[in-house]
């Protein structure tokens, strides 16, 4: 897969993460804190085409003595990816249409709309120093459930990231 994308780490409370954050009924009650993390990608490449996509992980959860991230929502632009993430990785992905709008070299509006709602509208201005990141020594732990099926996954991920 290849694309451009933002991502965001943030601080999160455990009363966010249990009034607002979208758990799936396995992990309720197993929030351990952590923190949350949203991505905005725009995939030029992937095994089900180009798509965009919208996700939120609302921090760690303790998951048979181990702590896990979960994906508790995500919005796509492509049917296809709506298919292949329920059957390959238990994600819960959602129809939502993306428009991303260049404003100058370095900012760009993007806005996400899911139905009549508008999911995010937002400015983002992007670095000019870039700089290798890579979690191949801290993997990404994923525990997704689809149809009482247990998924997890350890997602390693590289990119080229601004300041």
């Amino acid at each position: 897969m290849s694309g451009k994308g933002y991502i965001f780490l943030y601080p999160i409370t455990k009363e966010f993460v249990m009034t607002q954050g979208m758990v799936p009924d396995f992990l309720k009650g197993r929030y351990t804190g952590g923190f949350g993390s949203m991505m905005l990608v725009n995939y030029a490449d992937s095994n089900v085409g180009p798509y965009s996509e919208l996700l939120f992980i609302p921090g760690k959860f303790d998951y048979k003595g181990k702590k896990w991230q979960t994906i508790s929502k995500i919005y796509v632009s492509s049917e296809a990816s709506i298919v292949n993430g329920r059957k390959n990785w238990g994600i819960p992905k959602e129809r939502a249409m993306f428009e991303f709008k260049r404003l100058n070299e370095r900012e760009e509006r993007i806005i996400v709309t899911a139905g009549e709602t508008r999911i995010l509208d937002v400015v983002l201005r992007s670095g000019v120093i870039p700089f290798p990141v890579s979690t191949k020594f801290l993997p990404f732990h994923l525990v997704q459930r689809e149809k009482q099926q247990e998924i997890i996954s350890q997602l390693v991920l590289e990119w080229l990231a601004q300041f």
